[in-house]
């Protein structure tokens, strides 16, 4: 864990899975802005302790599995409270529930949060602000990644975007983007380009992006999600059933057996596919029984799709 500090009251916590943003209210009592995951609940608790921090608040972007692995540890050890996106706490507050974030309600080997279930006090629903112990955060509902992610701005004007935007490096080696609603992805890449803000810190990666770098990043973020799409309609042949498509999809990106990498790519390429048909590209329809997607003959080059 290496701790970067931003201002004279925030800080960010680069962990090996994901980040955690740090708010200081006093010397020893801290917010924080995610959690990481459950393999590094445990080191997490033994860092804040060793930094003599008390964890009086958490708030999550989102429910994925390595934004909120120490909520329940951190809940159990300092009686702090949590706030979190509607929808995400439904299935984050009871992992037996946790197949309401993928298109499948298969979970043997999905129930990553550990055994226990955490508290959430505060359900965030496109409300702009956050009170806490008389500091002002400000919100930005902003879905797509999960269906209502938030965007979180310290008092002192640091943005922490969560999975909203990737970091370059991401950009350049990530296999599938993962969405639950691209066309609202896009208009929340749209809306973080007008964020106000010293530092904008994100979900991965280390480095924290200054305001004149925002818009260059949202237009890479755009150009991902457009190569990814794009990419998906070039493996569509005449009539071809999802099965088929992720077995392409799984030798191109080299999914191989994993069984939740599957259920992720599965989860985002449905994604794909219903925007794809929202702007006309393809045809969605059941052929003896299977549901086909057929790429529309007027669209034959993926270039010229829009976002």
């Amino acid at each position: 864990m290496r701790l970067i500090a931003l201002t004279s009251k925030t800080a960010l916590l680069v962990m090996k899975y994901a980040n955690a943003g740090l708010y200081f209210l006093s010397d020893h009592e801290v917010v924080l802005i995610d959690t990481g995951h459950v393999r590094e609940s445990e080191a997490l608790l033994t860092w804040l302790t060793e930094q003599a921090l008390t964890v009086r608040y958490i708030v999550n972007t989102h429910g994925h599995i390595d934004h909120v692995g120490g909520n329940y540890l951190l809940q159990t050890h300092f009686g702090c409270e949590i706030a979190m996106p509607y929808i995400d706490h439904l299935y984050c507050e009871d992992s037996s529930r946790y197949y309401m974030s993928f298109v499948t309600s298969a979970t043997e080997g999905l129930m990553v949060y550990g055994k226990h279930k955490f508290r959430v006090d505060t359900m965030l629903n496109k409300q702009e602000t956050l009170e806490i112990l008389g500091h002002t955060f400000r919100l930005m509902t902003a879905p797509g990644h999960t269906y209502n992610h938030q965007v979180v701005t310290t008092p002192d004007g640091v943005c922490f975007i969560g999975d909203v935007l990737l970091d370059d490096k991401r950009l350049e080696t990530a296999k599938v983007g993962v969405v639950i609603q691209l066309k609202n992805h896009f208009e929340s890449i749209e809306g973080i380009r007008n964020l106000k803000g010293q530092y904008f810190v994100l979900g991965h990666g280390e480095h924290v992006y200054m305001p004149d770098e925002l818009s260059g990043l949202c237009d890479r973020n755009v150009d991902f999600f457009r190569r990814q799409y794009r990419g998906v309609l070039k493996l569509l042949a005449p009539e071809t059933t999802f099965d088929a498509l992720m077995r392409a999809i799984g030798v191109q990106y080299g999914l191989g057996d994993n069984l939740f990498k599957y259920y992720v790519a599965e989860r985002s390429i449905k994604a794909y596919l219903a925007y794809l048909e929202s702007i006309g590209a393809i045809r969605i329809h059941v052929v003896d029984g299977v549901l086909t997607y057929t790429a529309l003959s007027g669209v034959s080059d993926p270039k010229r799709l829009r976002a």
